[in-house]
């Protein structure tokens, strides 16, 4: 069963509210960054710091609205699990049918950077990422929310974790890159896609909204 016209409303107004959530922690990244050439560097950690606030929320919206548009299958326990119940598998169904339904309403194809679930994934289980950091008892360097005008300078024995190259706007986790520039491009599109979508069908949504 799919979702009908008046319940997709709901779907494409929850993605312009994610865009905007996005879109907003992208502008107030920037105006964070143009302090840093102009910052003392008493002031260099806190505008580290807020530059990273910002990076997360722009992640987490992002996240949100992946989840919306590609939506993933159900987490397994790593002690386990058997193949998910009659439920569980009813539910994957109707999220994989909305996902398809909500992306072609939005003009939003496999190419869209938003598929990516890697970036994701670190943000909302970052505290299992740290795990599998110590979990040998291993000692292990880490070096984490760096900014860079490039590329992380590797250093043996160091675990670069969140760095945010601010010369090309990329943002990458243990080497998992997203650029942020081509994501707020495409967060703009879709915001513009959904916010002309809402008040008619979503089977209606006029030609070159996307």
């Amino acid at each position: 069963m799919l979702p009908d016209d008046r319940e997709l409303t709901v779907y494409v107004e929850e993605v312009a509210v994610q865009c905007n959530g996005a879109l907003f922690a992208f502008s107030e990244l920037g105006s964070v960054l143009k302090k840093l050439d102009s910052g003392l560097e008493s002031q260099a950690r806190d505008i580290c710091a807020r530059a990273f606030f910002y990076v997360h929320a722009l992640l987490a919206h992002s996240g949100n609205l992946s989840k919306l548009l590609f939506p993933s299958p159900p987490r397994r326990r790593k002690c386990g699990l058997a193949a998910p119940a009659p439920g569980i598998k009813r539910k994957l169904g109707f999220a994989r049918e909305r996902g398809k339904v909500l992306r072609a309403a939005l003009s939003v194809d496999g190419r869209s950077p938003l598929r990516s679930r890697k970036l994701r994934n670190h943000v909302e289980h970052y505290d299992e990422r740290l795990d599998e950091l110590f979990e040998t008892g291993d000692a292990v360097s880490v070096a984490d929310m760096n900014i860079t005008t490039g590329p992380a300078i590797l250093v043996p024995g160091v675990r670069f974790l969140r760095n945010l190259d601010v010369g090309k706007m990329v943002v990458s986790f243990e080497g998992d890159e997203v650029n942020l520039r081509a994501l707020q491009k495409e967060l703009q599109r879709i915001r513009t896609s959904a916010e002309a979508c809402p008040s008619r069908k979503a089977s209606r949504c006029p030609e070159g909204t996307a």
